[in-house]
């Protein structure tokens, strides 16, 4: 079974939650998924400025 979110996060809280299956994957995948998440502490929404998080650490 093929989960359906790879991680999550809550930015009220500052908490990350990452699927254990992630690391069975490709580094940069899960490199992806951790940035993605951090970048949500930022900003909540896929805004400009969560964007502008991805693009910097990993264009």
């Amino acid at each position: 079974m093929t989960p359906s979110k790879w991680g999550s996060c809550n930015a009220a809280k500052g908490i990350v939650w990452l699927n254990t299956e992630l690391s069975a994957k490709p580094i940069n995948a899960t490199d992806y998924v951790i940035l993605h998440e951090l970048a949500h502490l930022i900003s909540d929404r896929h805004d400009d400025q969560f964007v502008a998080v991805l693009n910097q650490h990993m264009p």
